[in-house]
């Protein structure tokens, strides 16, 4: 029997939570062991779901560039 997405977000944050409070090496481990046996994740993809996404503070502002050629610039708009 196969989890619906949500119950796996839910499951997933819920064992997050755990993950970051776990200080010892071994407790993190058999939270990772579960999570694969749980939801059938690999390991590697378990550590980076358990880590977190980095924040997202929205899009990027767009890069003011200065004018290089502004003196040239009517010049190269008769051309």
């Amino acid at each position: 029997m196969q989890m619906s997405m949500q119950s796996r977000r839910e499951y997933l944050s819920a064992m997050r939570i755990w993950y970051l409070r776990a200080a010892a090496r071994r407790d993190k481990s058999r939270i990772l062991n579960e999570l694969e046996a749980t939801l059938g994740y690999a390991r590697k993809y378990a550590i980076a779901a358990m880590k977190g996404k980095p924040e997202h503070h929205g899009p990027r502002p767009k890069r003011c560039r200065s004018l290089q050629y502004q003196m040239v610039l009517p010049v190269i708009q008769v051309v």
